[in-house]
This record gives C-alpha cells, structure tokens and sequence, in this order.
C-alpha cells in the first residue's frame, strides 16, 4: 500500500507541476496570485520552456536563451516567449502530459485498496488538477 500511495503521489505531484507551469507562463495573475513574468524572471526551466528549446528552430533557441539570460524580463519577452511555447507545441505537450498523468493517477486510485471516501477525495483533486484555466 505504502508503494502504491508513493507513487500516486508522485503521479500527482508531476500533474501539478505541469499545471503551475502552465499557469505561470499563460495564468491570469489575479487568479494565480502572482506575476506571469516570476518565472522567466527566475529562470525557471519548466518543461514548457525545456520542450519549446528542443523543439525550436534555431531562432527560437536564441530567443529563449536570450530572455532567460535577461536580468529584467518584460511583458514583450513573455508575450515573445508565449509565442514560441504555442508554436513548438510545447504548451499542448505539457496539457497532454497533465491529463497522461492525471489518467494514470486515477487508475493508481481505483486499484489502491483505500477507503471509498478518500477515493473519491483524490479523484475530486484529480479533476481540479485536469481543470487547466
């Protein structure tokens, strides 16, 4: 059981990642509560921007180098960076991957032999996890 729950957790933790990436690049900052430019300005490497990398075309890789090697990341380079996230399909491969992982925790929930309300508990956080807005 013990085995089983860890890696449901893992499954999990992985989906929300995926989901505060998204959400920090493409959110609406006053749902999020905080700045879409936080995690350029920190030059956080999410798999949107890993994906966009190897994905892009040589310009696109100069593009994302350059404004992840800025110091004061502005509104332009995120719309720039946005951009490039879409056309590489890096944005539609993290929401699969989100909704790969949410599947796989839903099936770690029905064949893990916990109680029925506390399945139903992660399978309602499942689908606030799949919620992608």
């Amino acid at each position: 059981q013990i085995e089983a729950v860890f890696s449901l957790g893992v499954s999990l933790g992985r989906a929300f990642q995926i989901k505060d990436d998204i959400l920090g690049i493409f959110g609406d900052e006053r749902a999020i509560g905080k700045s879409t430019l936080t995690d350029l300005q920190e030059s956080k490497k999410t798999i949107l921007v890993w994906k966009a990398f190897r994905r892009g075309n040589g310009r696109q890789k100069q593009l994302i180098k350059r404004i992840m090697a800025k110091p004061d990341v502005k509104r332009s380079d995120l719309a720039q960076m946005r951009r490039v996230i879409e056309e590489t399909g890096s944005l539609s491969y993290a929401r699969n991957e989100v909704m790969r992982l949410c599947a796989v925790a839903r099936q770690q929930i029905s064949s893990c032999g916990m109680r029925p309300a506390s399945r139903q508990e992660l399978l309602s956080y499942v689908r606030s996890i799949l919620s992608l807005e």
